[in-house]
């Protein structure tokens, strides 16, 4: 994720890619939504937060970069930003 995002950066980062650790966890909260519905606990609500930056323009473009990733993933539904 380093060499995606590092660390250290400065508001004025340009990110065009998801680092594969945010795809996979975005992948694992996926499947725990699923099982959730398996288990027929009705609806609850459930979020995943992902900071990886403490500047908003840095964070809104993982956020599109997320949704675009969530159109590829069969069955994925995607959420409303509120």
């Amino acid at each position: 994720m380093e060499d995606i995002i590092p660390t250290r950066h400065k508001s004025g980062l340009t990110v065009t890619e998801l680092p594969e650790s945010l795809k996979f966890a975005l992948r694992i909260f996926l499947l725990g939504e699923r099982h959730q519905g398996f288990r027929k606990e009705g609806a609850t609500h459930r979020s995943m937060l992902v900071n990886v930056s403490q500047f908003t323009k840095v964070q809104d473009q993982v956020e599109a970069l997320l949704r675009d990733e969530l159109t590829r993933i069969p069955n994925a539904s995607v959420p409303s930003v509120s």
